[in-house]
């Protein structure tokens, strides 16, 4: 008995560290991200969404949620704030629930684009 006790607060202590740096480096808790560049954005109306393609085949199609957050990482540019801020082009990561049908983005954080892919233009 002693010894399985032993055994699982070892493993207990091991583990701990895991599930704890896990959930809390996480940007989009309780959430999946995709990460890409902006295209085909619709600002307005009830199809109001975009298009991120990863630059290594995938596209996935997300749309506004009723309350988006917006979070601007670039240094030195002009801070996007809003929904309104955003435009073709841009490299984000949409966080969204993997339940929702069709995706809904609700935080969006916009990132410097990664030098490998601002070539490709």
């Amino acid at each position: 008995m002693r010894k399985s006790f032993i055994v699982l607060a070892g493993l207990a202590f091991l583990a701990g560290p895991v599930f704890m740096a896990s959930s809390a480096s996480a940007d989009c808790e309780g959430m999946r991200e995709f990460t890409g560049k902006i295209q085909k954005f619709k600002k307005s109306g009830k199809k109001a969404g975009f298009v991120l393609d990863n630059n290594q085949g995938d596209k996935v199609k997300f749309q506004r949620a009723e309350k988006v957050a917006v979070v601007d990482t670039r240094a030195g540019e002009k801070k996007a704030e809003s929904w309104d801020d955003l435009k073709n082009g841009l490299w984000v990561g949409a966080c969204w629930k993997f339940t929702d049908n069709p995706r809904l983005a609700y935080e969006v954080t916009i990132h410097e684009e990664p030098q490998d892919s601002a070539s490709d233009d």
